[in-house]
């Protein structure tokens, strides 16, 4: 569960339901390990009025206005700002309806409901008020397949029969009858028997898939039942007109309707915010086709006065956008369909609520618009998006940030973005910069960690090596001394590899609980005793079964977690070693903690270090930026305390001048901040203590530092900011950015 907080807005107090997630995360220079071991599986997506949620791995999260329990979660009131875990993983849920103010699932082919039942909207033949937590309506086993929900009202499809409750004052129920009692149980649709394969439940209205043909029953007041003869009300059924065959899929708005027939996309009912799509042929009471969506329209969804589909694997919508629910910046009402991602983005689901919008793209979900209530799901309360920029959900397990690129490890994939100059990157090709992200190694590879040098790359797949870029030194292992556009096997697969860092020019990689490195010898950073210039391919530090768990490449210094304690080695020209007695260069591994001192991670910079030891940090070494985090100024030649024992840090970084840490999962950052990598969005100088950065005060999960930029995982979302000049931020464009920007992977 999360942490209920208190916020004020426009003079009311809302609470907050903060979401906490574990960061069991180790992070240094160039290297950040997240959280997970495999990619999350998004079956459905369903949004309310002012609430979301999702089908993942067989359970259920849901995340925004709670006020009405709509959520489940067990309490009324309040907004989740991140998503919640309402049933479990592997439960057997297939799919979720969100309504006005109340959520159903279905599961194990019985149905569960929970939230407001004034209307008699859960089913539960009682009409209780509000139901906290998941209830079960039908038993599992009971042929349910389908759900939808509208304003107040509930439809199920049942052993492909359908069957409807709650509030009827406009026939939507379907029952024949008109009145304002609410039907609080499970019951038969009038004329449909059999063959229904989709349904969709608007404000006051019904539309269901019946033996491929499209049949529409409630309130018709403008025309959005689509049968050409628009009365108040319709109770029973009735035949779209021209929609007998080759219906596919259909959604509900407010007081509008649209379907896909053949491929092709049709909409009726009132176009008051040009929800229709038609070209501002205005409101209609038949089928008009949308143009130019004719073909490759798989699916679509009706929000209050918006509409979207998903046309060829790619995003378009239109009508208002109020809040940015288009996503189409800059945000302003459409009267046609208009392009927000392109064809072949990946996109395979869509989903409406009042005025914000989610899809999933890329296994991902994405959402954007109104967040008064934290529908958005992205951590940050109250923040509208107009553009689908934040993902949640996405299966980032590792981000890395080296001098002027980065890289992500998404679904067991690997991304990467920024400068290319020596073919950093991966693509193949030199030169050049990339703004936004590319596909290195695709998703399932089972790429489990990344490491980011000054200008190359390595990654952990599927327990081997492959590293790529510069090679002047022989960092890349491949004993040539040649640079290298492509990933190339350093390591067979299935050796062990479990770990890997990456300094300026020098890589170490944890092989079987012992320690391999090369590389750059030039401060004695291979830790071989007899520095020799470049190490050209992979050389034993420590042998196999020495249980080595971490290791952390600073520009020219090395320092490895050995049996829960620390031993470092390399440069010392500023303290870095720790060891109390600076040498110039230390050639050999030297402890600096003696094993069983509880060390689960370290960080090597510039010429700074620090690890997190007992739940606490400590760090050393030079502090003219304030990147010790003590305030002490100058050299430190000893570990000092920035963060006291038993304070809940997991995870540490560190760049040129700056450092980070996931402290109870909030992110706090320290140090220089000339390029905006505090993240504060607001330039102080140097910052000589560690302070939250704005919207990570909570479920912080992954952490990358690079030279003088920063990024970071929290709840699911990836975030950048920082120096920006050679698209190192993988935001789409350059320049500096001081506060948090969404990456879209």
């Amino acid at each position: 569960m999360g942490v209920l907080k208190q916020i004020r807005r426009s003079g009311k107090s809302w609470f907050v339901l903060l979401a906490v997630l574990s960061a069991s995360a180790c992070s240094k220079w160039q290297v950040g390990m997240g959280y997970g071991s495999s990619p999350k599986q998004i079956i459905a997506i369903a949004t309310g009025a002012n609430h979301t949620c999702a089908v993942v791995d067989g359970g259920l999260q849901c995340w925004g206005n709670n006020l009405n329990a709509q959520l489940g979660i067990g309490v009324a009131g309040g907004v989740a700002i991140s998503p919640e875990q309402v049933i479990p993983p592997n439960s057997g849920v297939t799919a979720v309806a969100s309504g006005e103010n109340h959520t159903c699932a279905v599961v194990r082919g019985g149905l569960q409901c929970w939230g407001s039942d004034a209307a008699g909207q859960l089913g539960n033949g009682a009409a209780t008020g509000v139901v906290l937590s998941p209830s079960e309506i039908l038993p599992p086993d009971s042929g349910v397949t389908a759900v939808a929900a509208g304003s107040s009202h509930t439809c199920a499809i049942v052993n492909g029969d359908l069957k409807c409750w709650g509030r009827n004052d406009a026939g939507q129920i379907g029952n024949g009858g008109l009145n304002n009692v609410p039907a609080d149980a499970p019951s038969p649709v009038t004329v449909i028997y059999g063959g229904v394969t989709a349904v969709a439940a608007g404000a006051s209205h019904t539309c269901a898939v019946v033996n491929g043909g499209l049949q529409c029953w409630g309130s018709d007041g403008s025309g959005q039942q689509g049968n050409g003869n628009p009365t108040n009300n319709v109770l029973i059924p009735v035949p779209v007109s021209g929609f007998a065959s080759g219906v596919t899929a259909v959604a509900t708005g407010e007081v509008h309707t649209c379907a896909v027939r053949n491929g092709g996309l049709h909409c009726w009912g009132s176009d008051g915010s040009n929800q229709l799509g038609n070209g501002a042929n205005g409101s209609t009471d038949i089928p008009a086709a949308i143009s130019p969506l004719d073909t490759g329209v798989s699916s679509v969804a009706a929000g209050r006065l918006h509409t979207c589909a998903v046309v060829n694997g790619g995003l378009q919508c239109w009508g208002s956008d109020s809040f940015g629910q288009l996503g189409n910046i800059p945000d302003a009402n459409s009267e046609s369909p208009a392009e927000i991602l392109p064809a072949n983005s990946g996109v395979t689901m869509i989903a409406a609520g009042d005025s914000h919008t989610c899809a999933v793209v890329n296994n991902g979900i994405r959402c954007w618009g109104s967040d008064g209530y934290g529908q958005i799901g992205n951590g940050l309360p109250n923040s509208s998006l107009t553009a689908p920029s934040a993902s949640i959900v996405t299966g980032i397990t590792a981000v890395a940030a080296g001098e002027s690129h980065s890289c992500a490890v998404v679904n067991g994939g690997l991304q990467c973005w920024g400068s290319n100059s020596i073919g950093q990157l991966g693509t193949g090709a030199t030169g050049g910069n990339s703004t936004t992200p590319a596909q290195i190694i695709p998703p399932s590879s089972q790429v489990t960690a990344v490491a980011v040098g000054d200008a190359h790359t390595c990654a952990v797949v599927n327990g081997g090596l492959q590293c790529w870029g510069s090679d002047q030194r022989g960092q890349l292992g491949n004993g040539l001394g040649s640079s290298n556009p492509n990933p190339e096997q350093i390591i067979p697969i299935n050796s062990g590899v479990t770990a890997v860092a990456a300094g300026a020019s020098h890589t170490c990689a944890v092989v079987n609980g012992g320690l391999q490195c090369w590389g750059s010898d030039s401060s004695g950073q291979q830790g071989n005793g007899i520095p020799t210039g470049n190490v050209t391919s992979p050389a034993p530090i420590f042998p196999p079964g020495s249980q080595v768990t971490a290791v952390a490449a600073g520009s020219s210094h090395t320092c490895a977690v050995v049996n829960g304690g620390l031993q470092c080695w390399g440069s010392d020209g500023s303290g870095q070693q720790g060891n109390g007695n600076p040498t110039g260069n230390v050639t050999s591994p030297a402890s600096i903690f003696p094993s069983g001192s509880q060390v689960i991670a370290v960080a090597a910079g510039t010429s700074h270090t620090c690890a997190v030891v007992n739940g606490g940090l400590q760090c050393w070494g030079n502090d003219n930026f304030g990147q010790l985090g003590n305030a002490a100024g100058g050299d430190v030649n000893s570990p000092m305390e920035i963060i006291p024992l038993n304070s809940g840090v997991t995870a540490v970084a560190t760049g040129l001048y700056h450092s980070c840490a996931i402290r109870s999962g909030a992110l706090q950052c320290w140090g220089g901040d000339s390029f905006g990598q505090q993240g504060n969005g607001n330039p102080t100088g140097n910052v000589d203590s560690p302070v939250t950065v704005p919207g990570f005060a909570t479920g912080t999960a992954a952490l990358a530092t690079g030279a003088n930029h920063t990024c970071a995982v929290a709840n699911g979302v990836l975030r950048c900011w920082g120096r920006n000049l050679l698209g190192q931020l993988g935001i789409g464009e350059d320049g500096i950015v001081r506060s948090p920007v969404a990456i879209s992977l």
